[in-house]
């Protein structure tokens, strides 16, 4: 007996498990439009809350996801163990930079907006990024004095922090497409700092002792206090840590 199958697929010139595959992948995409639709409603209502960063404007999901197509794959580095996900910084909203900028400060807010800065970022002082906060995902080189991160953060040039460059949570990674420099690396939580065209620091404190990608660290655990200041505390509080940077400009004893 015929069905409706069999018979589109004969006025089509197919076969019936071609046309069925044919009405399977059009369902699929059916339902993906449908996701994407709601997906950018939320991250308007997202974005109409969300504090705005400074010389930002909003992106929809659909621009966002359009130059993160365009972002360089990984680098080869088999010393390095790590992903890098370009839906990580879409939702729940994007704002973006479309060129370099130069800033006196950067916090990211738990809770916030995804920053893409299309270009080169310079934080004169420090870059905050909060726990939940917005992943940050830089198209070329970023330099700070000091860099404060608990969420997702990517640069595809050289990272430079001229004083520490500090990392917390295990559920996030800190990707740098090219060469890290910085005067203090501290992974707390064991952080995933993953520095794909290698890294350099004059003194490395891995604070748990078995952070990803950085050999066991120069200074561990209890050792770490040999050359950190006593209000550095565990290690484990990025608000202290951030408080300690304001307050004497490093980390170090």
């Amino acid at each position: 007996m015929s069905t409706l199958s069999d018979e589109l697929a004969r006025r089509l010139g197919i076969s019936k498990e071609a046309f069925e595959a044919r009405a399977a992948e059009k369902k699929r995409e059916g339902a993906l439009a449908a996701r994407r639709d709601a997906e950018q409603r939320a991250a308007t209502e997202h974005l109409l809350r969300a504090p705005r960063y400074p010389g930002a404007q909003p992106m929809t999901l659909a621009e966002a996801r359009a130059l993160l197509a365009k972002v360089p794959p990984l680098p080869a580095n088999p010393a390095v163990d790590g992903l890098f996900d370009p839906e990580t910084f879409t939702l729940p909203s994007v704002q973006w930079i479309d060129g370099a900028v130069e800033l006196d400060e950067l916090h990211l807010p738990a809770g916030g907006s995804n920053l893409i800065v299309a270009g080169a970022l310079v934080i004169r002082g420090t870059l905050k990024q909060d726990f939940r906060a917005g992943g940050l995902l830089v198209l070329g080189d970023l330099r700070a004095r000091h860099l404060v991160t608990t969420a997702e953060l990517a640069c595809t040039g050289d990272l430079t922090v001229d004083g520490v460059l500090f990392g917390n949570c295990t559920n996030y990674a800190t990707n740098v497409w090219g060469k890290a420099r910085a005067q203090v690396l501290i992974s707390a939580k064991e952080h995933a700092f993953c520095f794909w065209g290698g890294h350099l620091a004059e003194c490395t404190v891995d604070v748990e002792g078995g952070a990803p990608n950085l050999g066991g660290g120069q200074y561990t655990g209890e050792t770490m206090h040999q050359v950190l200041h006593a209000d550095f505390g565990d290690g484990r509080d990025e608000a202290q840590v951030a408080a300690l940077l304001r307050r004497r400009d490093t980390a170090l004893r």
